[in-house]
């Protein structure tokens, strides 16, 4: 395939020439479907000591093909960085430049240094003469290939996007909204933050909450001193504001309504850390502070609605546990433990364990007994049950109706939390799981869910839960399904 392009030449290096130009989606299908177009591909199997591009990734060519493909009314269907191609120097001349004009013989092969998802994601796209910004280097060989790839992609750095989120924050209400639905689609594993950020923003402006003041923004003069970035404020949100999030299906509104309430409580409680003198002294009004107890905070609010207990009586046996002491910055056992959302679901689960022994409801020991008899293909099973009984993962039984028609089959715990904070837990599975957790939700007022992809994992999963729950708690009369149990068999 024989391409005439209208290019700008740039000579960088003293005798390395680049050409800036645009291919369209038409051509670049032309020279893909007539091989002059292809990513060098590590293939062990073949050439052991060639090539430098990771296999293709069909995944995140669909998210590019469905990007360019959806219709959004704020997120346009632009992409602007440059894809960068590669014409090796051969006996022939593959490209020629004359007269801000590029010619690409039909010999030619150019090989993708970066860009080879959208290259390919792109392939497809319906639009044929959509068009997108490439260089084309000529005269590198493989080696020298493969190091622009390294150089490309080490020393690309994630762009902080607090400025141009607040920008949208303080736009109009609808705008924010609507972006917030869009971005779920474009960028879903991102989508959390936009939610974070206008919650944090609330927080940070609102001269009744502690943290009034006490968050250090973007472009803020890097000589003033506060307890924390804005970037960790906002990262320490990201359990609450996740998709999965036990309290996912309260509005964000409302999230920030509570969350005034419930830092206000904490600063009640343990009010020396919050006092302007002892700021530094402490881990509470710090990264490890926001991570651990915004982290517990969907938690609190699920255990609020649950048994009607308010946010002061939940927290009281965290305080008396884990007094000021515990938060000091040189001497409190919490500073011993690190950071990370690790350690901060670590401690948040411990500190449900103190407002009631009965939430460490999981045999730590079945669990390790369990995993290392399991087969290796089913450890990440085993995984998956333990992780599902998190005290931290349970919902409140209200949140019911919000179940209707995702699942076709799954596994589920339910606990019944009392006022005296004694507990029942029970698991089982379930092909028509909305119908049946709603006919245990009198008796149960707490529950997690996790779906099946087929009958063997469900009756599997369904047998682990039932090992991992300690026998004082578990509700289940019988071993639910034991024939189909593989720790039973």
């Amino acid at each position: 395939m024989r391409l005439q392009l209208p290019a700008v030449e740039i000579v960088q290096d003293k005798e390395m020439k680049l050409y800036l130009t645009k291919l369209t989606v038409r051509q670049i299908k032309g020279l893909i479907d007539s091989k002059q177009l292809v990513p060098d591909t590590y293939n062990p199997d073949i050439r052991l000591e060639s090539g430098y591009q990771r296999t293709l990734d069909k995944n995140r060519m669909r998210k590019i093909l469905n990007f360019l493909e959806s219709k959004y009314k704020i997120v346009l269907h632009i992409m602007p960085t440059s894809i960068v191609l590669s014409a090796r120097k051969s006996n022939t001349e593959p490209i020629k430049f004359n007269k801000g004009q590029l010619i690409v013989g039909d010999d030619a092969r150019l090989f993708v240094v970066d860009g080879q998802h959208r290259v390919y994601g792109m392939k497809e796209h319906k639009d044929r003469n959509y068009e997108i910004p490439t260089t084309i280097v000529y005269g590198l060989n493989e080696h020298q290939e493969a190091a622009q790839f390294l150089v490309i992609n080490s020393t690309q750095k994630k762009v902080d996007p607090s400025l141009q989120l607040r920008v949208l924050f303080y736009a109009q209400e609808k705008l924010m909204m609507n972006l917030i639905k869009e971005i779920k689609n474009v960028i879903p594993w991102q989508s959390w933050k936009l939610e974070a950020l206008k919650i944090a923003i609330e927080l940070e402006n609102d001269p009744e909450n502690p943290w009034y003041k006490r968050v250090k923004q973007p472009n803020d003069p890097s000589s003033e001193w506060k307890p924390i970035k804005e970037g960790s404020f906002v990262d320490s949100f990201r359990h609450m504001c996740s998709e999965n999030s036990p309290i996912s299906q309260v509005p964000m509104d409302m999230k920030a309504k509570y969350l005034r309430k419930y830092w206000n409580t904490i600063k009640e409680l343990w009010t020396k850390p919050f006092e302007e003198e002892h700021l530094s002294d402490y881990i509470l009004v710090a990264p490890f502070g926001a991570g651990v107890l915004n982290t517990l905070f969907p938690s609190i609010l699920t255990l609020n609605t649950a048994i009607d207990t308010s946010f002061e009586d939940l927290l009281k046996p965290i305080s008396k546990r884990y007094p000021v002491r515990s938060w000091s910055r040189r001497k409190g056992e919490l500073s011993k433990l690190g950071g990370g959302h690790g350690t901060y679901t670590y401690v948040a689960e411990e500190f449900l364990k103190t407002i009631s022994k009965n939430f460490d409801y999981a045999n730590l020991r079945e669990y390790e007994r369990i995993r290392e008899k399991a087969p290796h293909k089913m450890k990440g099973l085993v995984d998956k049950a333990y992780d599902m009984l998190s005290s931290l993962q349970l919902r409140s039984s209200e949140n019911l109706k919000t179940e209707v028609g995702k699942h076709k089959r799954a596994c589920y715990v339910l606990a019944n939390l009392k006022e005296n904070m004694n507990m029942d837990v029970y698991v089982r599975q379930s092909k028509t799981v909305e119908k049946r957790l709603s006919s245990h939700s009198k008796k149960f007022n707490l529950y997690n869910m996790e779906p099946c992809a087929n009958e063997q994992e469900m009756n599997h999963l369904e047998g682990t839960l039932w090992h991992l729950v300690k026998e004082s708690v578990r509700a289940n009369e019988n071993h639910p399904n034991a024939e189909f149990c593989p720790f039973c068999a």
